[in-house]
């Protein structure tokens, strides 16, 4: 399975949290992903657990609105969207003879 660096991170994260291996996790995604490829399945099992821990997080301290303060950013307000763009390192592929 290949995944991206922050995929893996997220991936070793998660199954720090929740007191398992990376291999006993992926075997749970595995045996639960029906007729989607295993690393289809466990990036949406990625998304999925953070989602579900944002949505916890808006119930338990009563959030509301867009999330984080709005700015002129082209995203209508959608200040979630921003930060993560913002914060989240997205590598660049090096540029290589006639890649550029």
């Amino acid at each position: 399975m290949c995944l991206e660096p922050q995929m893996r991170d997220a991936l070793s994260r998660i199954a720090w949290t929740e007191g398992v291996t990376i291999n006993n996790l992926c075997t749970q995604i595995d045996v639960r992903r029906g007729a989607i490829g295993l690393t289809s399945a466990t990036r949406v099992f990625i998304i999925s657990y953070f989602r579900f821990l944002a949505q916890q997080y808006e119930l338990r301290d009563g959030a509301a609105g867009p999330g984080l303060s709005p700015v002129g950013n082209g995203l209508k307000g959608a200040s979630r969207a921003k930060w993560v763009l913002d914060t989240v390192a997205i590598p660049q592929e090096p540029e290589g003879p006639g890649l550029g």
